[in-house]
């Protein structure tokens, strides 16, 4: 799930928040911890080429940093 703020005029991204999901039995779902860590791994790990990374937030979501 992600929560997008954009510059109206330019479209620019501003700020993104995820939460960090998982679909079972046809219902959304919080990911667990152990997947939550796992996804967080991989996205830093492919982030590094474009300069940005995901920091885990207390309440298990994620905000994406940029330089």
């Amino acid at each position: 799930m992600y929560n997008v703020t954009v510059e109206p005029v330019s479209g620019k991204l501003l700020h993104l928040q995820m939460t960090p999901t998982r679909i079972k039995h046809f219902r959304v779902n919080r990911a667990t911890k152990a997947d939550t860590l796992w996804l967080r791994d991989i996205l830093n790990r492919e982030g590094k080429k474009y300069g940005s990374r995901v920091k885990l937030n207390r309440d298990a979501s994620f905000t994406l940093e940029w330089s």
